[in-house]
């Protein structure tokens, strides 16, 4: 597990999905990403775990689970 500090963004890719750019550029896809974070331009900081095998038809970041997160209302 991994904790990341990033920003939600709404992709417009393939029927569109939410992922996370991290603070340091790194992407990331969630699965089943929590209702309370689905809103563009959210900071957070959050736990995750990498799913295997990491492939996806989005082609876009790293698919991982989200596991605990907490929201910076910077």
């Amino acid at each position: 597990m991994d904790v990341i500090k990033g920003k939600i963004v709404y992709k417009k890719i393939e029927g569109g999905f939410w992922a996370i750019i991290a603070n340091n550029g790194a992407r990331f896809k969630p699965v089943d990403f929590p209702v309370d974070l689905q809103t563009e331009g959210l900071n957070i900081e959050c736990t995750i775990s990498y799913i295997q095998p990491n492939f996806t038809n989005f082609m876009w970041g790293d698919l991982v689970k989200i596991t605990k997160f907490v929201i910076s209302r910077k």
